[in-house]
Parts: C-alpha cells; sequence; structure tokens
C-alpha cells in the first residue's frame, strides 16, 4: 500500500513537472499582417488628389515606434501574398513633425541608397511636409511604397503608423 502511495506520488509530480516544462516553453513567430475589410470615410489631404471609391482594407495597424534624429526612416512596402498595390491609405500620428511619402520601387530604391551612402538623387510621387496627425491617400499607376522620414537634426520622434490598401 505504501509502494502504491509512492508510485502515485511520483507520477503526479511528474505529470506536475511536465505542464511545468510544457507552459514555460515558448517557440516565437513572426506575425503576418492579416488584411481585415473596414470602410472608413473618404479624407484626402489636398483636394487635387485622386478620388479612390470602394472598400480599404486594412494592411498594419499603428505601433509606436522611434525615428531616431538626422534624418531616420522607416519605409513600408504594403502587400499581401507577394501583390503590392497602387492605392495606399495612412493615418499617421506623431510626436514631432515628420515628412511622409510615397514612392514607386525604382525611387524608393534611390532614396534608400541616397539616406545609405548620401549619393544619388529620388523624386517622391508626393511628400507631405510637417505631419503630426493627418490621413493621407494617394493612387498611382505603379506600385507604392510609403516613408516616414525624421527631418530634425536633435529630436527622435514616435510614430504610430495605420495603413490601408484597395485593390
Amino acid at each position: 500500500m505504501k509502494n502504491n502511495r509512492k508510485l502515485f506520488g511520483i507520477i503526479v509530480l511528474m505529470v506536475v513537472a511536465a505542464a511545468f516544462v510544457c507552459g514555460c516553453t515558448s517557440t516565437q513567430t513572426e506575425v503576418t499582417p492579416t488584411p481585415t475589410e473596414v470602410s472608413t470615410p473618404l479624407v484626402t489631404a489636398t483636394a487635387t488628389e485622386p478620388v479612390i471609391m470602394g472598400e480599404w482594407i486594412l494592411w498594419r495597424e499603428g505601433a509606436g515606434q522611434t525615428l531616431g534624429p538626422l534624418g531616420d526612416f522607416q519605409a513600408f512596402t504594403p502587400s499581401v501574398d507577394s501583390e503590392q498595390f497602387m492605392n495606399l491609405k495612412i493615418q499617421v500620428i506623431s510626436s514631432d513633425p515628420i515628412v511622409v511619402m510615397f514612392f514607386n520601387d525604382t525611387e524608393l530604391r534611390n532614396f534608400e541608397n541616397k539616406m545609405w551612402t548620401n549619393q544619388g538623387s529620388y523624386t517622391p510621387i508626393s511628400t507631405y511636409n510637417d505631419v503630426v496627425s493627418s490621413v493621407l491617400e494617394e493612387s498611382s499607376d505603379e506600385y507604392l511604397n510609403i516613408v516616414l522620414y525624421n527631418p530634425s537634426q536633435n529630436t527622435a520622434s514616435v510614430t504610430d503608423a495605420t495603413i490601408w490598401y484597395m485593390v
């Protein structure tokens, strides 16, 4: 009888230890944004921008990120299953004024080359200066990329960027 209690105690202890080990280990997985459809009112930065009608699909929800001083930037290439988009909308909230630029693929590479090597030139499809809180839309006949650029020489900027696309 005493041996049965010992055996039962050992089994219970092993089950608890196994549960503890399984619960304390984790694996890191990369989370890919899952597109969800949202309807939002049409908001444009200027009256001369093209009017885009239809359903905006959420690609990336805003998450605080810091753009360091001295020209730090963050580039986004919205895509789903390797498909890029020609209609993008971004909502930007920033602690300090930043520059928001839309680029085609070639000009994005030119911009990155200029930032990394200080050589060459680039031409954005559109540029919005002194953005602190705005919703900006862009439409093009080429695939679009978005760059958030901190022009400050002294101050880092914390930004939230929510990005939508339209097929």
